[in-house]
C-alpha cells in the first residue's frame, strides 16, 4: 500500500512516519505542498491513500483536490487535515472529492485511529476511491 502525505510542516510528517511504520507493507511518500504532491503522483503513479493539509504554500489542498479531480486515473481515498476553525474549507474539500478528515492538532493516537478506520476501506470494492463515507476521525458510521 502506498500513502502520500502532503503537508508543509516537518513535524507532521514525523507523526505520519511514526504511525505508518506500524502498517505492514506500507510505503510512505512525502510532499511539502500540492505542486510537489502532483509531481510525486506523476513519478510514482496512483497511491492508495492521500493525507492532505489544506493550508500550504504554492498550491493549497483545495487546489490540489481540484487538480486531482481532473485526473481520474489518480482516484484515491483522500483524508484532509486541517485546523479546528475551517469548517467551510472542510465542506469544500469534501465536495471536491475528499473522503474523510482529521482536525489539527491531532495526536499520534488519533491518527492511528483514523488509519484503523480508513485502511480497511481501501481493500473494499472501489479501492477506497472517492465516494467512501466522509467521516471525521473518531466518528463511526451509522447502522442502516
Amino acid at each position: 500500500m502506498k500513502v502520500l502525505a502532503i503537508d508543509d510542516a516537518g513535524f507532521v510528517h514525523q507523526i505520519y512516519r511514526t504511525a505508518l511504520k506500524k502498517v505492514a507493507g506500507c510505503t510512505l511518500l512525502e510532499a511539502r505542498d500540492g505542486l510537489e504532491g502532483l509531481r510525486r503522483l506523476d513519478e510514482q503513479g496512483p497511491v492508495d491513500l492521500i493525507i492532505l493539509d489544506l493550508n500550504m504554500p504554492r498550491m493549497d489542498g483545495l487546489q490540489f483536490l481540484a487538480e486531482l479531480k481532473r485526473r481520474p486515473e489518480w482516484g484515491t481515498h483522500v483524508t484532509v487535515s486541517t485546523t479546528e476553525d475551517q469548517e467551510g474549507k472542510i465542506r469544500e474539500a469534501l465536495q471536491l472529492g475528499a473522503s474523510s478528515f482529521i482536525k489539527k492538532p491531532f495526536t499520534l493516537e488519533q491518527l492511528s485511529e483514523l488509519l484503523r478506520r480508513v485502511l480497511p476501506l481501501l481493500g473494499e470494492a472501489g479501492g477506497g476511491r472517492p465516494g467512501a463515507p466522509a467521516l471525521p476521525a473518531g466518528a463511526e458510521p451509522e447502522a442502516s
